[in-house]
């Protein structure tokens, strides 16, 4: 597959249903039917290989994508930083492929990147991120939070999300424990 994306919101979805139509090749978008808060204005800018930068850090980094995840991902970083102080970076990966380079060394520039994906943890967007960073000789904590590879029972989307820790407590708890190594 050429171009993979994942929207975080509504809104997003919206543009990259705009983007799609003008597009030329194969594309394929995941998406949800779990609702979702506004992150994004209507005017938001989408573009293959591109991302989004949804809260500015230098401490660490979440590297995410989907709209779940991307909506836990804010809460752990707003979380933290009222307990701690400490700006957690959130960057939406919503173009997973082609990724963006430029986001994910600079996330690896914060020392503790953490990718946060509703997908299998092997083949998604926490390879695609580990294999820029080994590319580019970057050194970094670094941890990727999704599904494991077994078999998955069905159940309801929150007991999954904090099963696999992927919710807003689990992936708090793993950048606090990433920063007090």
């Amino acid at each position: 597959m050429e171009t993979v994306f994942e929207v975080s919101d509504v809104n997003q979805m919206k543009r990259l249903m705009d983007y799609s139509l003008g597009y030329s090749g194969p594309m394929y978008i995941r998406c949800t039917v779990e609702s979702t808060i506004d992150i994004y204005p209507e005017n938001v800018s989408i573009i293959k290989g591109g991302s989004q930068t949804v809260i500015e850090g230098t401490d660490g980094a979440f590297l995410c994508s989907g709209v779940i995840v991307v909506q836990y991902a804010i809460e752990a970083s707003k979380i933290i930083f009222k307990e701690t102080g400490k700006r957690i970076r959130v960057i939406d990966m919503y173009s997973i492929k082609p990724v963006d380079k430029e986001a994910v060394i600079s996330a690896a520039r914060t020392g503790n990147v953490i990718v946060a994906q509703d997908h299998n943890v092997y083949g998604g967007l926490g390879s695609i991120v580990g294999t820029v960073i080994a590319e580019k000789g970057l050194s970094t904590k670094f941890k990727i939070c999704g599904i494991n590879d077994e078999f998955v029972a069905m159940a309801h989307s929150g007991y999954l999300y904090h099963h696999f820790g992927i919710d807003g407590e689990r992936l708090k708890n793993s950048m606090l424990e990433m920063l007090n190594k």
